[in-house]
């Protein structure tokens, strides 16, 4: 599957205590995903080969997100909670999630 290439949002927000991310498009859309969605939908290899298996990637409810680093022009990094910052969040793909 073809990514769409997309611009950087206009804002990238963790919101108190870390429980989603809030990003805000210059087309004027705006999403909030979970914490919990964003871990469960990581791409890293560990990640995908749980998927691959019949596994799915351990995410609690209480997963928050601790930090969020940028990835040249293209992507974010995201810190979890329970330590796990592996994955690559390109903005494609958290346009994909944000319209689930």
């Amino acid at each position: 599957m073809a990514e769409t290439h997309w611009q950087a949002p206009d804002e990238v927000r963790v919101t108190l205590g870390g429980g989603a991310l809030t990003l805000a498009w210059a087309d004027g859309a705006a999403m909030v995903i979970e914490a919990r969605e964003l871990r469960g939908s990581c791409r890293c290899a560990g990640c995908t080969a749980e998927r691959e298996t019949g596994g799915s990637p351990p995410v609690t409810e209480t997963i928050a997100i601790t930090g969020v680093e940028a990835i040249g022009g293209y992507a974010i990094n995201i810190t979890f909670s329970d330590g796990h910052a592996r994955g690559v969040y390109p903005w494609a793909y958290l346009r994909e999630l944000g319209g689930r």
